[in-house]
C-alpha cells in the first residue's frame, strides 16, 4: 500500500473555495478508480487557505495509473495557482489496529 500526504495553500480562502468545484469532481473520479482505497481533501482547521491531500492506494500500480488518469488532469488545472507546503508518502504493509476507544465513545 501507498499512503501519500500533501499540504497545498491557496492565496485566499476566496481563492480556494473557487477551486472546489474542481477538487470535488477529481475525488468523485478518484474514488472510481481501481486502488484508490482513501481520496480526500480537507480543509485545515488552523489555517483555512490550506488543502491537505490524503490519499492511501492498493498499490504502485493502481497509483500510476491514477496519475495518467482524468482526476489528475482536473487537478493539475489549479496545482500553479496553489503552494505546495509539503509532500510526504510511506509504501509498506499496513498492519490492522484496533483503537482502544473510551467507554463513552464506544456503541
Amino acid at each position: 500500500m501507498i499512503f501519500i500526504e500533501v499540504a497545498l495553500k491557496a492565496a485566499s480562502e476566496t481563492a480556494l473555495q473557487g477551486f472546489l468545484p474542481t477538487i470535488r469532481a477529481a475525488m468523485e473520479g478518484t474514488h472510481k478508480e481501481k486502488g484508490s482505497l482513501i481520496y480526500r481533501f480537507t480543509v485545515d482547521l488552523d489555517d483555512p487557505c490550506v488543502l491537505r491531500v490524503t490519499e492511501l492506494w492498493e498499490s504502485e500500480e493502481a497509483l500510476f495509473a491514477h496519475f495518467e488518469g482524468e482526476p489528475v488532469k482536473l487537478t493539475m488545472e489549479i496545482i500553479p495557482e496553489l503552494q505546495v507546503l509539503s509532500m510526504q508518502a510511506y509504501q509498506g504493509d499496513l498492519v490492522p489496529y484496533e483503537v482502544p476507544l473510551p467507554a463513552e465513545l464506544r456503541s
